[in-house]
């Protein structure tokens, strides 16, 4: 995009560079005192998941925060919970919708500086044929702290880039200090 609400490196909601390429992703994992309120977005896979076959994942994550116009939108907390889920069916809207998590970082993503693989392997039960990505822990789950003590968005955000999903090991590299296999919540 041309301008500065969704811009890269310099947007609304944070300040980075790309991880790969030109852009980036990025949602809500987190509002203080609003439980169903995520941010997700989804994708169709290019071939729907075998039930049984091990698939690789890996994504590289990034705090949001600190944009270009910090007085009024600098998020206040960082969040844990960004993550993977399959559906057969697309989901009707970019909103939340909890449990069954293949992959989530458990710890919190507070680095608004540089990028955090998430990666894992998993075991489909169904022929998924769609990915999506955001925070589908149940409220209570989600751990947050504190980013920007004057922040006036009392929320948290993850930036999303180099999402991969396979069933050969080589396509999605994982890494070796975080890696995040989740038993689906």
């Amino acid at each position: 995009n041309t301008n500065d609400s969704v811009g890269v490196p310099s947007n609304l909601i944070s300040y980075q560079e790309a991880y790969d390429g030109d852009g980036y992703m990025g949602g809500v994992t987190y509002v203080e005192g609003v439980p169903t309120y995520r941010e997700c977005f989804q994708h169709a896979l290019a071939a729907p998941l075998t039930p049984g076959v091990t698939v690789y994942l890996s994504m590289m994550v990034s705090a949001g925060g600190f944009g270009n116009d910090p007085m009024s939108n600098s998020m206040r907390y960082a969040s844990n919970g960004i993550g993977m889920k399959f559906s057969v069916q697309p989901h009707p809207n970019y909103l939340y919708w909890p449990g069954n998590v293949a992959l989530y970082l458990s710890s919190v993503l507070n680095d608004t500086s540089g990028w955090v693989q998430v990666s894992g392997m998993y075991v489909p039960d169904s022929a998924y044929g769609y990915v999506a990505i955001g925070c589908f822990l149940h409220y209570e789950d989600i751990t947050v702290l504190p980013l920007d003590p004057t922040g006036v968005v009392f929320a948290a955000y993850a930036l999303v880039d180099n999402v991969c999903v396979s069933t050969n090991a080589a396509d999605c590299p994982l890494s070796i200090g975080i890696s995040e296999l989740a038993q689906p919540l």
